[in-house]
């Protein structure tokens, strides 16, 4: 038992000199806080203001089964002097058009004596702006120091962050105070939260630009939704979301019969363009035939030309510088006088001069 204790009294030592240090760092502040990022194009809507009331947490558990506190009388291995475990309490906004905004304590030392937290520096009230009102809060409480079991009083752990709960909620009004209640561990946390438009924005979420028109107002939210809306006093009331847009009036919501009215036909400028278009088109395929028939013409030409080549031998190759005439022997070859032929059926050796006659006659003897 005693080893034991003496283990539990070096691992505590260790971990407060770790909460010293870090006591130090933020002794000069009083929590921590992001800048979001908005969107393009999206203005400040909404100047809010946010701050913790209370926390509960009989006995300041972790779990259902150990605490960051001695659960006993006293525990040997923690000095009254030295708090065995701190609190941190983080806020996170979600709002349309930016990223979450989140807010959040340093951690707050809880005595060892009465059970409570040594400062109220985490229900500081804290004013910043937003794109638009929150649609959604979280709240985390995290813990820092000693995890004791809470039947033994042992350490289970040291040294040690973690979540304690965590608790979310969605405010519908501007100024409100919330309460919230948990189970495993039992708890509860209570904060104030509200919030004003600014720069001319309107609706509950501060997130509506219009155009006012007399008792009512024709409005645009940030994500681009139409609504037909009752203004007075600086509210907006009796909101109807415009799916098809505002009239050519402005006294009201587009009805779908004067949509596909105003939708119907189409603009000359279209029709203009889609000419040009179908022109641009059609002479691209011309040019296109007309590229691909050289191609194949040349291409026919190509291989007819290398097929001659290839087919003639070359002892064949005809000299055309050179000519000869075999038939013609003398320029009046063709005007020889005619010659007397005969025909010797009877087996004669030769004609005799009575067998000829004159002209082209043959006689038989």
């Amino acid at each position: 038992m005693y080893q034991q204790n003496q283990l539990q009294r070096s691992m505590y030592s260790s971990q407060q000199n770790s909460i010293t240090s870090l006591q130090q760092q933020s002794a000069q502040r009083l929590g921590f806080a992001n800048v979001p990022y908005q969107m393009e194009n999206t203005t400040d809507g909404a100047s809010v203001t946010f701050q913790f009331n209370s926390y509960t947490n009989d006995g300041f558990k972790v779990s259902n089964t150990t605490t960051c506190v001695c659960p006993l009388a006293s525990c040997p291995f923690i000095k009254d002097s030295e708090p065995a475990c701190q609190l941190s309490f983080i806020a996170l906004f979600s709002a349309k058009g930016q990223s979450v905004k989140y807010i959040a304590s340093e951690f707050i030392p809880i005595s060892n004596i009465n059970k409570q937290l040594q400062s109220d520096s985490w229900k500081t009230s804290q004013t910043f702006r937003m794109a638009s009102a929150p649609i959604a809060v979280d709240i985390i409480i995290q813990y820092y120091g000693l995890e004791i079991s809470s039947d033994t009083g042992n350490i289970v752990a040291y040294n040690k962050i973690g979540v304690v709960q965590t608790y979310g909620v969605f405010p519908q009004s501007p100024s409100q105070q919330h309460t919230i209640q948990k189970t495993n561990p039992p708890s509860s946390i209570s904060f104030t939260l509200s919030w004003q438009c600014l720069n001319g924005k309107l609706g509950d979420k501060c997130d509506m630009n219009c155009n006012l028109n007399g008792s009512h107002a024709l409005c645009t939210s940030d994500d681009g939704v139409s609504s037909y809306c009752t203004y007075s006093g600086s509210r907006l009331t009796q909101c109807t979301v415009c799916q098809n847009g505002f009239n050519q009036n402005g006294t009201g919501c587009l009805r779908r019969d004067q949509l596909i009215i105003q939708r119907s036909g189409v603009s000359s400028g279209y029709r203009s363009w889609t000419i040009v278009l179908g022109v641009l088109l059609g002479l691209a395929v011309l040019l296109l035939i007309a590229l691909v028939i050289i191609f194949w013409i040349k291409r026919r030409k190509s291989e007819d030309s290398t097929e001659a080549d290839t087919t003639t031998p070359r002892q064949y190759n005809y000299n055309h510088q050179t000519t000869t005439r075999p038939l013609l022997k003398n320029q009046d070859e063709w005007n020889e006088p005619i010659r007397p032929a005969s025909i010797n059926p009877l087996g004669r050796n030769g004609l005799s001069d009575n067998d000829v006659s004159d002209g082209n006659n043959i006689h038989f003897a």
